[in-house]
């Protein structure tokens, strides 16, 4: 049987485990409302919510409201097809082709970093890259588009990236 101090023992590892957590949490989310003071609980505990909403914690009867964390949002809009458009990337959207269409990719971003690049790699259905390609983004809100090497019949996937990050996988067929 255990005694009592090291019941407490446990108790206050355990509560300064949870602190800890809850502490780590705090530090990568922005606070969005003033502290609320609880005079009910004394204990530890924490309430999250489902991803992008806000998120409640109580620490030692405080309560603070937390907003989900903030990503910057560089990829504005991505297709996938044929021909090319000013407004839309490609002139026709879709995710079947002939052997003989001009397959595209492309990327319409916005508020990227000087610098940063785009790319994307076509793939088999092996996983096996069939062509990369990089291209340097010139500014805010443009298509950059991608060429698909010749490809035979079958399934395929492009995956496109910003900056070094995965930010869209689209899967097609060639029949």
């Amino acid at each position: 049987m255990r005694t009592k101090v090291a019941v407490e023992k446990t108790m206050h590892t355990r509560t300064f485990a949870a602190l800890i957590i809850i502490l780590a949490a705090l530090a990568c989310r922005e606070k969005v409302t003033e502290t609320v003071v609880s005079s009910t609980s004394a204990s530890t505990t924490s309430t999250t919510s489902a991803p992008g909403q806000s998120e409640v914690v109580s620490i030692q009867g405080r309560t603070e409201v937390l907003a989900p964390m903030k990503l910057p949002i560089l990829l504005d809009d991505s297709a996938l097809g044929t021909g090319s458009s000013p407004t839309e990337g490609v002139a026709e959207k879709k995710d079947t082709f002939a052997k003989s269409d001009g397959i595209k990719a492309t990327l319409r971003t916005r508020k990227v970093p000087a610098g940063m690049v785009a790319r994307v790699a076509w793939l088999d259905e092996q996983k096996k890259i069939l062509k990369e390609e990089q291209k340097p983004i010139p500014g805010e809100m443009v298509w950059i588009v991608f060429d698909a090497p010749p490809m035979k019949w079958g399934t395929y996937v492009v995956e496109m990236y910003l900056g070094g990050n995965l930010v869209e996988t689209r899967p097609f067929r060639v029949r």
